[in-house]
């Protein structure tokens, strides 16, 4: 019944020219997406493995069917289009989020959909404009559909016009552009032509096979081995003069058509929309500067921290004078990380837009602000961040801007260690931020500002839920928000603390094992846990305001390098925690007195936070012991067994023997080195009888074993003096019977010797 259906499948999918013209098609189109691959374009490149495959099996399916050129190539297109924007959106739910229904796969598709319109429409923003993007998923897009148009193109052209040479020069221009722009491996391309001439002699002498049968030319089956040896020959020769060609200097040839001003103006333009094209690494990039205030680029916590070194406290990086309403304002803002990689932070792609001295930066609109003007003078020589107390509006010097997306500013630089900012902080209320819905977040921000990696531990999701997500009454995203700054804030504050090791989570370490820690651990922590109920938060660095001193100046050093949290609420903006325990939660609106019984009579849950959980124990050692035991006992029973002198007959007679004396050693016999093995016999048979005298020796029937003694005895002498040696069988048979019975008694032995009185009495 199996090789009945395997015999039909294949007949019904095999090809007419059979399956080895597939098969070279199939490995030139691994090569190909294979170089793609190795040269790291863009983070997404992979992708060209599924549309380059999936292309090419659509093709060649639409090339077995009666269909015409136009509608069968609107189907590839369309289908092309849907997948990799399918691809790339990620807007395929996992099989976790299809288990639970069709309302958290509209939310995944809701989500996943608005983040990729948001990267895309970012993007197509800056390449109309002046700026410079690092966003990677139009190119991304553009390489994978590639792919699939390529691949599909070939299997058409091949099994439907039979034309190889027309599908097969659009594949060898994509991989000579490939390797020639980029660092990807030469020998992808002798490999790609010896494939390539191989398909060609294949398909060629399929049609030409064909074509005789329909005519009935009568022809030999051999031409198709010699066909397959001589096209081999070609194809060897021409992998090695295609591993040779990379010695020719083809710089002179490619000057003259790429030195032309179009060309210049088009690699100029590309440039700057595609400034995050071949960056290799994951999907997130640090950023040029990323952590001037930390120093730590991309990864937390920042060791510079530990340990603070006294000269920390003495650099100054900037002094600052803040006018208007600055009381809520408890940091310099340099910029925010967006991804946690499950080993720290990092900021995803960026672009890039110049905006002149005193312009307006286009912040998106959000309710009850108040804007505060503040001088900064930064003595950091490499200082580029233009640090500010909220989020900047406009600087009196241009400035680069730096976004995620159309309207999400990640941090802003500039020129020169004096400037002039005016920002804007939040004066929302609690009971105006209570009434915040994260059902009128955005799409895009709502994916970007909730995604955690897959390796976060469950324990963290299930901490997160019972500190503010479990509770009798529905908690406002708000109360959340301010129930996870109270519950870290129990966490001792210590700066002399250890790194958490390569293989954890760093928050996760800090939750369950160190439990005390410094600024990075606490912001780190709220917004993964925050992250874990659905909040949209993020993780901001840059340095805690100081006093101001009788002139209105603050002083800014290294050491009050800071990392807080910030939470997203609808028509409100980012706001600030503080989930520090050594500092001020100031940051956030505090409730006002007529708001304090918004619970009723019951506490909110900032109010009564639950306890830190208990420290996680380490049983592994314990577990390994268990688990190792079993081995070293096997271990020690083979080395006992390698190092018993039983190589050879006589060695294994001496051994019992030498047992047997030691036996009866323990049990009071002496042993004496002049003795005989029939004097040493004898002796210890009549110890035996008088051993014999007591309860245990009588159970034991010493009796039976005295002629296996009498045999032990004789055997060794025999192998030492005798002639003709007695079977060494018999002597293992009979240490056999006597060994446990004589353990037994040495044991009994012993415990008189313990209890000497007790057990005379009961004999």
């Amino acid at each position: 019944m199996i090789v009945t259906g395997l015999s039909w499948i294949e007949r019904r999918l095999r090809p007419a020219d059979g399956w080895l013209p597939f098969l070279l098609l199939l490995a030139i189109i691994l090569i190909l997406t294979l170089a793609v691959v190795d040269a790291d374009w863009v983070p997404e490149v992979s992708i060209v493995f599924v549309t380059g495959f999936t292309g090419l099996a659509l093709g060649i399916a639409l090339a077995r069917r009666p269909l015409g050129w136009l509608p069968a190539w609107l189907l590839i297109i369309a289908y092309g289009l849907a997948l990799t924007t399918v691809l790339l959106g990620r807007l395929a739910p996992p099989p976790n989020v299809v288990l639970r229904g069709w309302t958290p796969i509209s939310e995944h598709i809701r989500r996943n959909w608005g983040l990729f319109i948001d990267r895309a429409g970012g993007w197509l923003a800056i390449a109309l404009g002046e700026g410079r993007s690092e966003e990677t998923v139009v190119f991304a897009f553009a390489v994978g559909l590639l792919a699939w148009l390529l691949a599909a193109f070939a299997g058409w052209t091949i099994f439907r016009g039979r034309r190889p040479w027309a599908s097969l020069i659009p594949l060898t221009l994509a991989l000579a552009l490939n390797n020639y722009y980029s660092q990807a491996e030469l020998w992808y391309v002798p490999i790609f032509v010896g494939l390539l001439v191989a398909l060609v002699a294949t398909v060629g002498y399929a049609d030409r096979e064909a074509g005789w049968t329909r005519r009935k030319v009568d022809y030999s089956g051999e031409i198709r081995i010699e066909l397959l040896v001589y096209s081999g020959a070609i194809a060897l020769f021409l992998f090695f003069v295609a591993t040779a060609l990379p010695a020719i200097n083809f710089r002179a040839i490619s000057d003259a058509v790429l030195n032309r001003p179009a060309v210049d103006q088009a690699e100029r333009t590309l440039d700057r929309v595609f400034a995050g094209v071949r960056q290799p690494g994951p999907s997130y990039l640090a950023g040029e500067g990323a952590l001037e205030a930390g120093g730590s680029h991309g990864t937390l916590p920042r060791t510079f921290l530990l340990g603070a070194p006294p000269e920390l406290y003495e650099t100054v990086v900037m002094t600052a004078t803040a006018h208007g309403d600055s009381t809520r304002a408890a940091h310099w803002r340099g910029l925010s990380y967006d991804v946690y990689t499950g080993r720290g932070w990092a900021v995803s792609a960026e672009s890039r837009e110049s905006v002149a001295a005193g312009q307006p930066i286009r912040l998106p609109e959000i309710l009850a602000t108040t804007a505060v003007t503040q001088t900064i003078v930064s003595t950091s020589e490499s200082g580029r961040i233009r640090y500010s107390l909220g989020l900047p509006l406009r600087f009196d010097q241009a400035v680069t801007t730096r976004w995620r997306g159309l309207e999400d500013l990640s941090r802003v630089e500039g020129q020169g260690g004096f400037y002039t900012a005016v920002s804007r902080l939040s004066a929302a209320t609690p009971a105006e931020l209570r009434d915040a819905s994260l059902a009128e977040l955005s799409p895009a921000l709502k994916a970007r500002y909730t995604a955690l990696p897959d390796s976060i531990p469950e324990r963290i999701h299930a901490l997160a839920n019972q500190v503010a997500g479990e509770s009798d009454l529905p908690l406002t995203p708000y109360d959340q928000a301010k129930a996870l700054e109270a519950f870290l804030r129990q966490y001792p504050y210590s700066l002399d603390v250890e790194l958490p090791p390569a293989d954890s989570d760093p928050v996760d370490y800090f939750l369950f094992d160190l439990q005390a820690g410094y600024c990075d651990y606490y912001a780190s922590a709220m917004v993964v846990m925050a992250r874990s109920l659905g909040l949209p938060a993020r993780l901001a660095a840059g340095y805690l305001a100081q006093p101001a001193g009788s002139d209105g100046v603050q002083t800014i050093t290294q050491i009050n390098a800071h990392s807080w949290t910030e939470v997203y609420f609808a028509d409100y903006g980012w706001l600030e925690f503080e989930p520090t325990a050594a500092f001020a939660a100031e940051s956030a609106p505090l409730p006002a007195p007529e708001e304090q019984d918004v619970f009723g009579s019951e506490a909110t849950p900032s109010q009564n936070p639950p306890p830190i959980p208990e420290p996680a124990r380490d049983y592994a050692g314990f577990f390994w012991l268990l688990a190792l035991l079993p081995l070293l006992l096997v271990g020690w029973w083979f080395w006992r067994a390698r190092h018993q002198p039983w190589q050879r007959p006589a060695d294994r007679a001496q051994w019992a023997y030498d047992r047997l004396q030691r036996r009866a050693g323990r049990l009071g016999q002496l042993v004496q080195a002049s003795q005989t093995p029939a004097e040493f016999s004898d002796a210890f048979l009549l110890h035996l009888d008088h051993l014999n005298q007591r309860r245990l020796a009588r159970r034991l029937d010493l009796v039976e074993i005295k002629t296996e003694i009498r045999q032990l005895a004789t055997a060794f002498a025999g192998w030492q003096y005798a002639q003709h040696k007695p079977p060494i069988g018999e002597v293992a048979d009979s240490w056999r019977r006597v060994r446990w019975r004589l353990w037994i008694l040495n044991v009994g032995e012993d415990l008189r010797g313990l209890w000497p009185n007790r057990l005379s009495k009961r004999e």
